[in-house]
């Protein structure tokens, strides 16, 4: 059972967004006080929010001179206060403990860790958005906690489903022809990124380029059992080892036309076979144990923290940003809670490139 979560990809996305008045957010004076806004009695300072928009992705890849990520991040920080004030009013909110078990299984996937590594997501944004999915939970099931025992029962009875196979992270490349195909091996091998190998080899353009690179999670033994070549290849290697030669096949090009191709690869990670102890996975197995029970709790949880939400008292203390309550924050609380991606799914099981790059999971958490 593969219950790493990949609610970090339904929920974190990046704001791809550029901010207006930089120079109000870097001109702030460190240690800076100011009350920017209120959420009840719950009052969110300056300092917060400037540190909170200057490490925001949204902020550091802006792109829209035209969009206010100032304003994306104080109303994200707003929403999250409002879910937490409403976990706490009906005794929902998740233990810190809970919530780090959650941000340590999402970093345990190698594609969290990537982005993470770009700086696509940070560790507070990550963070954010699994203490979110359990306060969500929690103010579903109206504060409903299964017993230790429980816990421990269920973790005992399903043991073997919760060991995880080990999982490879393998990029791959196509390429014209041999010669190519060797040289960037060479180039690899020297520490330059795929990406890059593309675009110098292809003459590309850089997002080209990265549209032509490969990258899939994959369990080893099915990677062993479907493509044996690409598993010889790589089987003895450490991650970020390259394999030693390219792989030929025959593909069909944009036309449709079959054309030679050399496939490069480099394993980027891997994660050994594991078992993670009870302690570290509570918040699943709780889950687990109480959802059946409580078929209805997204939309239980959607009610309360709307009804909580227009019962607030909300200041917004931005001159400019207070048209954008009614327009921005509000209406989040209008839609039912998304359901997530189960917790229980099948891990991984393609075995090879199929030309398709998977996106790596971003951004910031967003209600």
């Amino acid at each position: 059972m593969n219950w790493i979560s990949h609610r970090a990809n339904a929920r974190c996305i990046v704001l791809g967004v550029a901010i207006c008045g930089v120079a109000l957010l870097t001109g702030c004076q460190n240690k800076d006080k100011t009350v920017v806004a209120k959420v009840n009695a719950q009052s969110i300072v300056k300092e917060t929010w400037v540190d909170k928009t200057l490490a925001s992705p949204g902020f550091r890849f802006r792109n829209d001179p035209g969009h206010e990520v100032g304003a994306d991040v104080l109303f994200t920080m707003m929403t999250e206060e409002l879910i937490k004030q409403a976990a706490e009013s009906v005794k929902g909110a998740p233990t810190d403990a809970d919530v780090a078990a959650m941000v340590a299984l999402q970093k345990r996937d190698p594609r969290v860790k990537q982005a993470l590594q770009a700086g696509f997501v940070t560790d507070d944004e990550l963070s954010s958005s699994q203490r979110i999915d359990l306060e969500e939970f929690g103010i579903g099931v109206n504060g409903q906690h299964a017993s230790a025992t429980d816990i421990d029962k269920y973790y005992t009875e399903h043991k073997q489903q919760f060991t995880q196979p080990e999982t490879w992270m393998v990029q791959s490349l196509p390429l014209p022809s041999d010669v190519i195909a060797e040289q960037a091996i060479k180039l690899l091998q020297m520490g330059q990124p795929m990406q890059k190998v593309a675009q110098q080899l292809l003459s590309l353009p850089p997002q080209i380029a990265a549209s032509q690179v490969n990258q899939q999670l994959i369990r080893a033994d099915i990677l062993k059992m479907n493509r044996p070549d690409v598993w010889d290849l790589l089987k003895n290697s450490a991650p970020n080892a390259v394999g030693a030669k390219p792989i030929h096949n025959r593909v069909k090009n944009a036309s449709g036309k079959e054309v030679d191709a050399y496939f490069i690869f480099q394993l980027t990670d891997k994660t050994d076979a594991w078992l993670p102890s009870a302690a570290e996975i509570r918040p699943f197995i709780e889950k687990a144990l109480l959802e059946p029970s409580n078929a209805g709790w997204r939309e239980h949880a959607n009610s309360v923290i709307r009804d909580f939400a227009h019962k607030a008292t909300l200041e917004v203390d931005i001159d400019r940003y207070k048209p954008l309550v009614q327009t921005m924050l509000m209406p989040q609380f209008e839609h039912v809670v998304p359901e997530p991606p189960a917790m229980g799914g099948a891990p991984p099981t393609q075995a090879a490139p199929s030309g398709t790059r998977q996106p790596a999971a971003t951004g910031t958490p967003r209600r």
